[in-house]
C-alpha cells in the first residue's frame, strides 16, 4: 500500500484495502497533474506528456506540489474527475464445468486500462525474468486478498439467490508492455446444474468506482461443457437517464449522493454499480 497521503483518503472514508486505496490515490494523483499544469510549465517542464506512467512519475518527483494541489482543490470546485467511473477494466471470463456437468468454477481476466497499469507497475521490474515475475506475483496476490470481501467482483445467482463462493485461486498478473492482466479462478462452495436452474452472473464493483465491461467480440467461454447443450449469452444493462446522471455527479453532489441512497435503501440486495453491469445469463437446451 502506498502510504503518503493516507490520512487525507482515510477521512473521507475511503477503504483502505491495497486494490481499492490503490486506485483512489491514483485518481488523486492524476487529477492534481491535470489541475497544476500551469504550474509545471512556470517552472520550466514543458517536456510533460499525459502519458500515464511519465504523469505518475511527475507527480510523485513533485511531492510539494502536490501537498499544495490538494489544499487548492479543497477550496476550488471539483474537479470532473470526482464523477464515476475512475478506473476500467476490460474483461474475459470462462465457465467450467465439472464431469457431472455442473458448473464448478469462473475464470475471470481482467485487462487493466493504461493508466492504472502504469501506476501498478512502478515497482515492478520491467525486465522480463525471475524478479519480474517475483514482483507480479506478489501484486496479485495482494489484490485478490483486497478483493476478498468484496467477493471478488463476482456477483453469481441460482434461480435469483446469490450463491457463495471459496476463496480465489491460481491468481497471477502478465505485464505486455502496455497494459497489466490479473487473472484468477473462483470455485463455487457448490457446483451448480445450469440445466435445472437459471444461472446467471455479473462481474462489476458496487460503488461503480471502476468500470467493468467484457472486451468487445470476446464471449464467455465455457470449459468441459461438450454434451451439456449450454451457451452463454451477455445481456446489456438498461441504463436510465437517472442513473446515468448520478454517475456524473457522484462524489461532488450531495444531492445526487443521498438519491442514490433512497434508490437503493428499499433493497439491500442492490448496488449501484449493478445498474451499469452487463450480465451473462447461462442457457442450455
Amino acid at each position: 500500500m502506498h502510504r503518503r497521503g493516507a490520512p487525507w483518503l482515510e477521512t473521507r472514508g475511503i477503504p483502505r484495502g491495497k486494490f481499492c486505496y490503490n486506485i483512489t490515490f491514483l485518481c488523486v494523483r492524476s487529477t492534481i497533474a491535470f489541475a497544476m499544469r500551469p504550474a509545471f510549465r512556470s517552472l520550466g517542464l514543458r517536456t510533460v506528456t499525459w502519458h500515464p506512467r511519465r504523469m505518475v512519475g511527475l507527480c510523485m518527483r513533485l511531492k510539494w506540489l502536490i501537498v499544495l494541489g490538494l489544499a487548492l482543490l479543497q477550496l476550488a470546485a471539483p474537479p470532473p474527475a470526482a464523477a464515476h467511473p475512475h478506473v476500467w477494466i476490460d474483461l474475459r471470463s470462462k465457465l467450467v464445468f465439472d464431469g457431472a456437468g455442473r458448473i464448478a468454477a469462473l475464470r475471470i481476466d481482467w485487462l487493466f486500462d493504461e493508466f492504472y497499469s502504469a501506476y501498478a507497475m512502478e515497482t515492478v521490474p520491467r525486465t522480463k525474468g525471475p524478479k519480474q515475475d517475483a514482483a507480479l506475483a506478489t501484486l496479485a496476490r495482494g489484490n485478490l486478498e483486497s478483493l476478498a470481501e468484496y467477493g471478488y467482483f463476482v456477483d453469481l445467482r441460482v434461480d435469483g439467490a446469490r450463491v457463495p463462493t471459496l476463496p480465489a485461486k491460481d491468481g497471477r498478473n502478465v505485464w505486455d508492455g502496455r497494459r497489466l492482466t490479473m487473472s484468477f479462478t473462483l470455485p463455487l462452495k457448490e457446483p451448480v446444474d445450469p440445466r435445472t436452474a437459471r444461472v446467471e452472473f455479473a462481474v462489476y464493483d458496487p460503488s461503480y468506482y471502476i468500470e467493468i465491461l467484457y472486451l468487445k467480440g470476446d464471449p464467455v467461454g465455457l470449459v468441459n461443457s461438450a454434451g451439456t447443450g449450454c451457451a452463454a449469452r451477455v445481456v446489456q444493462p438498461d441504463l436510465n437517464a437517472e442513473a446515468t446522471n448520478l454517475a456524473g455527479t457522484l462524489g461532488r453532489d450531495e444531492t445526487a449522493t443521498a438519491t442514490l441512497g433512497k434508490l437503493f435503501s428499499s433493497d439491500p440486495g442492490k448496488s449501484f454499480g449493478a445498474l451499469f453491469a452487463e450480465t451473462t445469463i447461462v442457457e442450455c437446451r
